[in-house]
């Protein structure tokens, strides 16, 4: 989960490609050339998202995601580890 200051283009983007698809039945290939790219983070965003990070509103909205959906207790889990999946093998 991602403040919606960091991810306004990205939500943008989708909805001006979805507009084009409901009239043309087809997909922008300018937007979907942009969209194959990595989403980096930088500048004045990164430093914001550091310091939510480090102040803990993020773990916050996230520990309320999993808690909605009674995941909370298994936040730690690793189910595809190497070494777990060993272990449940035994």
């Amino acid at each position: 989960m991602m403040p919606n200051f960091i991810t306004k283009k990205l939500f943008n983007k989708l909805e001006v490609l979805g507009k084009i698809y409901k009239k043309t039945h087809t997909y922008d290939e300018k937007i979907i050339k942009e969209m194959k790219q990595p989403y980096k983070i930088a500048g004045v965003k990164l430093k914001i998202m550091k310091l939510i990070k480090k102040i803990g509103v993020m773990d916050v909205s996230w520990n309320k995601l999993l808690k909605g959906n009674n995941a909370f207790e298994e936040r730690y889990s690793r189910p595809f580890a190497i070494d777990s999946v060993i272990d449940h093998q035994s």
